[in-house]
């Protein structure tokens, strides 16, 4: 309708970048109507392959009982995230990681002492204390930080569990903090291509291609020689199988129709 009252001209309007959201989507089969290009947002559509970091396969086990500090009442947000460990195709150990997050964003006096913690192992930690970072699906490479602040965390942990302030049962195993590391990796690349595209004194366009062959090659890098690998290294790799099939799905391949600009919908 605004097309129409103003009585624009296709040559007026270079190209339309929006989100993948429905109203979106059906904006776009619009403009392409009137012969204008509509494309979607890159660090958007990234955020799309990173989100499947955000599913994962088991349920979360009871919560162990005997801490010696007492856990709050969960908020809505936590238990939402709890709740959403039964979708398939993500990682266990962001699973087991996110409850341990949430057990800290619902307690207060647990975090403090997570506080107390970091200060009482100067040699480790030598900057104010931090807490917990929770990933929330809808905001840009959240669980990059929130896997990076709990490594980060780990020798605070260990020192509260051996002053008897948490219960070892909530700490993660070391395969599950190997298999973190592991993630990191892949998720760094599109933590720096959104950061990249984000800038605003540079022409971000140019980084476009570029990034996308980043995040491209380390998929493909973490994602190879998976009927060689055992453990956290192989959930790791049929993990970064699934985020390179999502990512070729939206950008193509290395063939000829790599990163023709075409929106591929749904």
């Amino acid at each position: 309708k605004v097309y129409e009252k103003y009585s624009l001209q296709a040559l007026d309007i270079v190209t339309v970048v929006s989100d993948t959201e429905s109203t979106m989507n059906k904006f776009g089969i619009l403009l392409e109507k009137q012969g204008i290009p509509h494309l979607y947002c890159v660090a958007h559509v990234l955020h799309l392959t990173a989100k499947r970091f955000l599913r994962t396969r088991a349920k979360a086990a009871p919560d162990p009982a005997g801490d010696a500090v007492p856990q709050a009442e969960p908020s809505d947000n936590a238990v939402r995230q709890a709740e959403s460990i039964t979708q398939h195709g993500g990682s266990e150990a962001v699973a087991a990681m996110r409850k341990l997050v949430n057990f800290f964003q619902a307690s207060p006096q647990a975090t403090a002492l997570l506080k107390n913690a970091q200060k009482a192992l100067p040699n480790t930690y030598n900057s104010a204390p931090v807490v917990m970072i929770t990933d929330v699906e809808e905001r840009w490479w959240s669980t990059h930080d929130s896997v990076e602040r709990f490594l980060l965390l780990k020798p605070a942990l260990q020192h509260m569990v051996t002053d008897g302030q948490l219960d070892k049962s909530r700490v993660l195993s070391e395969e599950h903090c190997t298999e973190l590391k592991l993630l990191l990796k892949i998720l760094r690349p599109l933590k720096d291509a959104q950061e990249k595209l984000e800038g605003e004194k540079y022409v971000t366009i140019n980084w476009i291609i570029l990034l996308l062959l980043a995040v491209s090659r380390a998929l493909d890098t973490a994602s190879t020689g998976v009927h060689s690998k055992t453990g956290p290294e192989l959930r790791v790799a049929k993990l970064a199988a699934k985020m390179r099939d999502d990512f070729q799905t939206r950008w193509g391949t290395f063939g000829d129709d790599f990163f023709t600009g075409e929106v591929r919908r749904g």
